[in-house]
């Protein structure tokens, strides 16, 4: 019966120690984001900007379950779709840009230093919806036309990087990633590549 009795404190203080280590957090981020998507798309899109947010379930100090929220916008190259339609100069583009909004949810690693910085993965998983705006054509000041972009989809994806995380305070660090982000969609494979600096806390 003492024995018992033992394993059953045992255990019980082995749990609420677990539960106690359990944290949570969050943050956020902005930066450049590259595009790699498929021909012909690919000629008319280059560097983009992007921003978002993530919340944390740290379950030890070296790992979290990170829900991670992006905006990602890329403007099309004007003057390459006029050259792909033989527009003259006269008349002038405006949309046709494309954003990725991402919902992912990932798993966080640091490597455990005595440093103030940590180098850390991350590898997740989830939705990417990907839509374009229309690309409307003005002459002289005049509606010269528009063309209607791509309807919007909603496609499964993969991310995996890397990053550095450098401590500021007790639970505040700043950080700098790369991720490479890639989905499906009927058209086949994109992908694009988010290089963010943050704060988390």
């Amino acid at each position: 019966m003492k024995t018992k009795l033992f394993f059953l404190v045992l255990l019980t203080t082995s749990v609420s120690t677990s539960f106690a280590q359990v944290t949570f957090g969050g943050g956020a981020h902005s930066g450049l984001a590259f595009t790699s998507f498929p021909q012909p798309l690919t000629d008319y899109y280059g560097t983009g900007f992007g921003f978002g947010a993530h919340g944390d379930l740290n379950i030890i100090p070296e790992l979290a379950l990170r829900l991670n929220v992006d905006y990602n916008t890329f403007t099309s190259d004007k003057d390459k779709l006029k050259a792909r339609f033989n527009l003259v100069d006269a008349v002038q583009l405006t949309g046709a840009n494309v954003t990725i909004f991402g919902l992912t949810a990932n798993v966080h690693g640091k490597l455990p230093t005595s440093s103030i910085v940590k180098p850390y993965g991350i590898l997740g998983l989830g939705l990417q919806i990907l839509s374009q705006s229309d690309l409307r054509a003005t002459f002289n000041g005049q509606d010269a036309g528009t063309l209607q972009g791509a309807p919007t989809t909603t496609n499964f994806g993969v991310n995996f990087g890397s990053g550095l995380e450098f401590g500021l305070g007790r639970r505040t660090n700043l950080f700098i990633e790369a991720k490479y982000a890639l989905f499906f969609d009927s058209g086949g494979t994109s992908s694009y590549i988010p290089v963010t600096i943050g704060v988390s806390f």
